[in-house]
């Protein structure tokens, strides 16, 4: 007799685990279905293949925050394109905006831009015809600021005066990644030292689980720009080979699932090379939407038109509390 019941228990609590992961199920589902939904049917959203998206969300969403990294490019990525009407500030343009700077540096730095992004956004060149002329970019644009007088004090100045936003939606988002100490990699092509003024006027404290891999402005001890930091990294060759033995590298290791943040088509690389088995990649197309939509929804999950809010973004995260 006892051995019946016993065995009635362990069936009757089989079938009550059994419906609480069931219904654990559903609610995981219902939410992920929900924000499918939504991204389906708003207007400045673009949904490749509804399915895999789907798929990748349940991912994400059963992994929770302890499973979770962010990986995130920074200009036009986390900052808006458009600000007040005019083009926003990338990292570089920040400081080559500061008003103390020569009229002949701003002259060459402005003839560079104007010769090498339309080379950047190209939906024609390959990514092969492209690195070697990004390379001279910023070696050039580099070179041309070694030869101001340009301090450590002037950083926090030029991010003042900049034409410059955090993209709306932003804030929240990075504050509850940092609330439930998800790793955060702010991958750039820019400038870390704007990066860090940045979220310091505009978000505030940054945790630990922040980590800013981009081009280093070195300064000597009087607080004299000396050179950048070694490698350099372009839009181009942002992979693993660039976060290797980094305190980001050694935060991820057991976090399978990532969230890629990018506004170009080098930016898909950014997981690459990192361990994970799910990589949701969310692409932020922000000009040149009808020449260049084919290509994003051939490498994007989730595609945000015309300079669209960080909404998307939000929902995911809020769907894992």
């Amino acid at each position: 007799m006892n051995s019946m019941k016993y065995q009635v228990g362990i069936a009757t609590a089989g079938v009550l685990l059994t419906g609480i992961l069931y219904r654990g199920y559903r609610q995981t589902s219902c939410k992920v279905h929900k924000i499918v939904d939504t991204c389906v049917k708003a207007d400045d959203i673009v949904v490749p293949d509804k399915n895999t998206l789907q798929q990748k969300l349940e991912r994400i969403k059963q992994g929770g925050y302890s499973n979770l990294q962010v990986i995130a490019d920074f200009d036009r990525t986390i900052t808006h394109a458009k600000v007040n009407g005019k083009m926003g500030a990338s990292c570089h343009g920040v400081i080559e905006s500061l008003s103390s700077l020569t009229p002949e540096y701003k002259a060459a730095t402005g003839a560079l831009f104007d010769k090498y992004f339309p080379i950047e956004t190209c939906a024609t060149r390959t990514r092969e015809d492209k690195i070697p002329l990004m390379y001279e970019w910023y070696t050039q644009a580099h070179n041309l600021l070694l030869q101001e007088h340009f301090t450590e004090e002037n950083i926090a100045d030029a991010v003042r005066e900049a034409n410059l936003a955090l993209r709306e939606g932003w804030v929240p988002v990075m504050s509850t990644l940092q609330a439930n100490n998800v790793p955060l990699l702010v991958f750039s092509a820019g400038i870390a030292n704007v990066i860090h003024e940045v979220f310091a006027q505009k978000f505030g404290p940054v945790t630990d689980s922040t980590h800013i891999v981009s081009n280093w402005i070195k300064f000597d001890n009087a607080g004299k720009m000396t050179s950048f930091s070694e490698p350099l990294i372009h839009m181009f060759n942002k992979d693993s080979s660039q976060t290797r033995g980094s305190s980001y590298a050694a935060s991820v290791v057991e976090r399978t699932n990532a969230i890629l943040l990018g506004d170009g088509l080098g930016d898909v690389t950014m997981a690459d090379g990192i361990p994970h088995e799910v990589v949701l990649k969310v692409g932020f197309l922000n000009d040149k939407v009808e020449a260049l939509l084919p290509k994003y929804k051939q490498i994007y999950d989730v595609i945000i038109l015309n300079d669209g809010s960080m909404s998307f973004v939000e929902s995911l995260l809020e769907s894992l509390e």
